[in-house]
């Protein structure tokens, strides 16, 4: 079902598939099962697969010493370019950067590799197909890209670990940053990089810009479905809720603001 649905330019040669995603941690067993039949079928067919895709936080270091993990980790320790363990990791706290974020949330894919050294097998390839802050915020640019250069450095240093950033687009501040970021870490792997690498955007306290602000900082979805706002955006502009309601002031005024996005491709509202 999964290769019925790839398109025809796919390049099974250098792009891996993550066949399932944030699994039950608990079944580590079957799961680890599961991986090895996925990665017999890869190896005999062409493809790179990346197994298991766990949430943030798991699998807890044990659940990698079940029976049928044990044999996957031997298939991926044999097979580095072909089958890989993908993992995600995210702060999931605002107030803490990715350097203070605590090791079982960044920086945990090392229980792994305690685990790989324990059974005498070199490393498996790591990815980290989703990394970054929380599902729904990342910070601004500016304090958000020397946090970036620590994971560069961190994740992609000795143990060579790609990351998968999530998630920049969809009404957060880094649109205009994306193309310098690309820059950046197509030319630099290790040298330190200066708030000056960024230029900050001007000031902007349009009423434009003091609403749209407002509604991206407050992207946590609560729904009200009584609420006027709400029955605007969903009703008359058939956009959907990506935030809660909040209020601003501007100009003496206060205005209630919830950020929304389309379905269609229409950008954020």
């Amino acid at each position: 079902m999964t290769l019925a649905k790839l398109p025809p330019e796919f390049d099974k040669s250098r792009v891996w598939l993550e066949v399932i995603n944030e699994v039950d941690k608990n079944r580590a067993d079957w799961l680890g099962r599961f991986g090895c039949r996925i990665a017999e079928l890869a190896l005999q067919q062409g493809y790179k697969v990346a197994l298991f895709g766990f949430s943030s936080g798991e699998p807890e270091p044990e659940h990698w010493r079940e029976p049928g993990m044990v044999d996957f980790l031997h298939i991926a320790a044999a097979n580095p370019d072909r089958v890989a363990v993908a993992l995600h990791e995210y702060t999931l706290d605002r107030d803490k950067t990715l350097q203070e974020a605590d090791r079982w949330w960044i920086g945990r894919y090392v229980e792994l590799l305690i685990v790989t050294d324990d059974l005498g097998l070199d490393n498996p390839t790591i990815l980290i197909t989703e990394f970054g802050w929380a599902q729904d915020w990342a910070p601004a640019p500016m304090s958000g890209m020397p946090q970036l250069h620590w994971a560069n450095d961190t994740y992609y240093g000795p143990d060579r670990i790609p990351t998968a950033l999530w998630w920049l687009g969809g009404g957060f501040s880094w649109q205009d940053a994306i193309p310098k970021l690309v820059e950046y870490m197509n030319e630099n792997e290790t040298d330190p990089w200066e708030p000056g690498d960024i230029d900050p955007p001007p000031p902007d306290d349009s009423l434009e810009n003091v609403l749209w602000s407002a509604g991206m900082e407050a992207q946590t979805v609560q729904l009200n479905t009584s609420a006027a706002l709400q029955t605007a955006i969903t009703a008359h502009d058939g956009y959907v809720p990506t935030g809660s309601e909040t209020r601003t002031k501007h100009g003496g005024k206060t205005y209630a603001v919830q950020s929304a996005g389309a379905l269609d491709g229409r950008p954020p509202h």
